[in-house]
């Protein structure tokens, strides 16, 4: 085998995204520590920034509903339901498209992971001058 494919291999097996690995990050991200960390590992940052935001409105939202209806409550008895309700379904709605979204990264993990090491392999490949599929 010439050496730069073997280089070329090595460089690939360390920075290839394991099946496994991403499959237990998409499952357990959310129900052990509640973060997208999939796709900090799939080098989406942008989108598991977007997914952090969303979950931080969420919180916000549901905390800020409760707080200003706790605030408004000595004004007004409907100003102070309609904060918290407000509140309350800001968060789910939130909640609901982060699952949807969570749902949908399940569904396209294999296409993702595929997309993600056929990239790889394509800069490891420019980058030691080779052919792709040589390594």
């Amino acid at each position: 085998m010439d050496p730069a494919a073997t280089q070329a291999a090595w460089r690939y097996s360390a920075r290839s995204k394991n099946n496994t690995v991403a499959w237990l990050l998409w499952l357990g991200g959310p129900f052990l520590i509640g973060l997208p960390i999939h796709d900090f590992y799939f080098g989406a940052v942008g989108r598991g920034l977007l997914k952090l935001g969303l979950i931080v409105f969420a919180f916000i939202a549901l905390f800020g509903g409760m707080i200003g209806g706790v605030a408004a409550s000595g004004s007004s008895e409907s100003t102070a339901g309609v904060l918290i309700i407000l509140g309350v379904v800001l968060c789910i709605g939130s909640f609901v498209a982060i699952l949807i979204w969570w749902i949908v990264d399940g569904v396209t993990m294999t296409s993702r992971l595929e997309r993600t090491n056929d990239r790889i392999r394509r800069e490891i490949a420019a980058q030691q001058g080779v052919d792709p599929w040589s390594f």
